[in-house]
């Protein structure tokens, strides 16, 4: 299971304690929330195998009991939430959550008034017409606030804004079948703002200069869909959806880069990166002494360059500046890294 640490937090809370001291020395007494609060998280790690049932607390809702399960999907991220859907109209989507986040957020620290939601996901294979991923609904209306959304068959994101409205166009990423990737996504209570995130980058803001922002939004639950798309009575082929390492919280900062990506010291490393001409890889151990494939290609999903065997260093001097996804895979094992070129 990968270990999210929350790199931000732990240096930001040096400079709090040194500014403390400082102040202590001033004789002055200023108390400032600079950290994050864990406001509801999962694992998955400690739950048993088959049917999710009453474990963790969850409410289920649609379908039955067999279509939320806890499945070993790999070794990298043991246990994980798999929520199997049906060919059925987008009312009856297939979700799942728990209670509390209300409750938790009114009781956050004064000043943690930014929202954050981060959440692995795995892609699959399927090309079914259906849209898997987390919202985050509104206390009182039952409407979105925020969420992300994945489309299997054109293997786009589609972000969600206040009242449930879906967004999607060329300009979001396309991301590779059969990976593991991080989405995230933040709802600033005060300014109405919401940031979308693929990987630690973000790819789309609400609002823009067309759209109204809506403030002082309070979260009742995090939900985990599994749906037919946004059109009412479209049919479509069955569709599991697989996630972990979920994490809701309230800051005083938005996300950065670095609160996505695992410490992991045995996970593949790309370097540098950013990187001008030829980058560098440390594979992680889980390959082995095996062939893997390096494959590299645009937000769009274009292979823009492959490289067929291991290598100590690869040469990318002709690809054009802009953000790719490196895959390696060596027919077993599958890993996918952000890689910025400048």
């Amino acid at each position: 299971m990968r270990n999210i640490t929350n790199f931000v937090t732990i240096k930001i809370y040096k400079n709090k304690v040194l500014m403390r001291k400082n102040l202590f020395i001033l004789g002055v007494l200023i108390s400032v929330p600079f950290y994050a609060q864990v406001l509801e998280s999962d694992d998955y790690e400690s739950y048993t195998l088959g049917n999710v049932g009453t474990q963790g607390n969850h409410t289920l809702t649609s379908g039955t009991a067999s279509n939320y399960q806890i499945i070993e999907k790999d070794t990298e991220h043991g246990k994980s939430l798999q929520v199997t859907g049906s060919g059925e109209a987008y009312n009856t989507r297939r979700t799942i959550y728990k209670s509390g986040l209300k409750e938790a957020w009114d009781a956050r620290e004064q000043g943690n008034d930014i929202l954050t939601v981060s959440i692995d996901f795995y892609t699959g294979s399927s090309s079914s017409q259906r849209e898997a991923g987390s919202v985050i609904l509104e206390s009182g209306s039952n409407n979105v606030i925020a969420g992300i959304l994945f489309n299997n068959s054109s293997g786009t994101l589609i972000v969600i804004t206040p009242e449930d409205t879906h967004l999607s166009n060329s300009n979001f990423p396309t991301v590779p079948k059969n990976t593991w990737i991080t989405l995230a996504y933040t709802y600033n209570n005060n300014t109405g703002e919401i940031k979308y995130y693929l990987e630690g980058d973000r790819f789309y803001t609400f609002p823009t200069s067309q759209q109204q922002a809506t403030n002082n939004l309070v979260p009742l639950r995090h939900e985990i869909r599994n749906t037919p798309p946004y059109q009412s009575g479209y049919n479509s082929s069955e569709l599991t959806a697989v996630v972990d390492n979920y994490k809701i919280e309230a800051r005083a900062y938005n996300l950065g880069t670095e609160d996505l990506v695992s410490p992991n010291t045995s996970a593949t490393t790309i370097y540098p990166n950013p990187v001008k001409d030829i980058f560098s890889v440390k594979l992680s151990d889980k390959f082995g002494d095996s062939n893997v494939k390096v494959t590299i290609t645009d937000f769009s999903g274009k292979i823009v360059k492959q490289f067929t065997a291991n290598a100590e260093s690869y040469d990318i001097s002709e690809l054009t500046t802009g953000v790719y996804l490196v895959t390696f895979d060596n027919g077993t094992v599958k890993e996918t890294k952000k890689l910025i070129k400048q």
